[in-house]
């Protein structure tokens, strides 16, 4: 096997992970234990992993053994050999070693932190399904009464807690980047579509600024995940720690494409 750092793969079920591609944050040098080791971190599986490569102190290109798990303030303690194979769970030792395989073997762990988007968007299409069944008669009324209850439910959202959705959204929509202002008020733009769309207001131009708005937020969202940044998405304002995923684009691209259907199908 060749021991440079960049030609290191570790197999997990047909998944492999290119060490080479990881963020750098520490070194150090052990000389009781003659050992120099250089720290790196990404994220898997929602959970922030380091791994130390542990060189010898005479032969800093010969890697002697590293060191996998997941990622906290203090260093565990760790003796795995470099050998062909290196399954992750060949090469876990200390602490993490449970928490790691808890991650892997239980679905709701992973996707629990997506919970509240859930629980969200299925109150979103049940007031909207509430409001069809209560005003309205056509597939149009449906579409207009779940983009107002969407609008209106994730705008208040993030109106609570202005400063905090701010802070989050301009860490990956361009435009938020660009003029700060815009992430202060896009709740309150979030809110005026609900109560348009809800109302029956101004739809066309409504639909025209949905697109407007989601598309930039879509896009930057796909360049954070690309770029496998651990980022916060500020879609329900600062009362819930949920980081970005395709859920959200996911979710995004939906109203984008209920947008162009009221457009097409019914204004142009």
């Amino acid at each position: 096997m060749n021991k440079n750092l960049k030609n290191i793969f570790l197999i997990n079920e047909g998944q492999i992970l290119d060490l080479s591609t990881w963020e750098f944050y520490k070194d150090k040098a052990d000389v009781e234990k003659g050992y120099f080791s250089k720290y790196y971190k990404t994220n898997f599986e929602n959970q922030e992993i380091s791994i130390g490569v542990f060189y010898k102190l005479n032969k800093k290109e010969e890697i002697h053994h590293i060191a996998w798990g997941i990622k906290t303030e203090k260093d565990c303690s760790y003796n795995a050999t470099v050998k062909d194979n290196l399954y992750i769970e060949n090469i876990i030792s200390g602490c993490p070693c449970d928490e790691l395989k808890a991650v892997k073997k239980n679905i709701f762990i992973k996707y629990k932190k997506y919970l509240p988007i859930f629980i969200f968007l299925t109150l979103t299409v049940l007031f909207a399904f509430i409001l069809q069944f209560l005003f309205g008669d056509t597939i149009h009324s449906l579409l207009n009464f779940y983009m107002a209850s969407f609008f209106l439910v994730f705008g208040s959202l993030k109106f609570v807690n202005t400063k905090k959705f701010a802070m989050s959204f301009k860490k990956y929509d361009p435009i938020a980047k660009r003029i700060e202002i815009y992430a202060k008020i896009y709740p309150c733009i979030e809110i005026i579509l609900g109560l348009a769309f809800l109302f029956q207001i101004q739809l066309f131009l409504a639909s025209i600024l949905t697109i407007l708005i989601l598309l930039p937020t879509t896009f930057g969202i796909i360049q954070a995940l690309n770029k496998k940044q651990n980022l916060q998405c500020g879609c329900l304002g600062g009362f819930f720690n949920v980081p970005i995923s395709w859920i959200t684009v996911i979710e995004n691209l939906v109203m984008i494409f209920m947008s162009l259907a009221m457009l097409i199908l019914f204004y142009i």
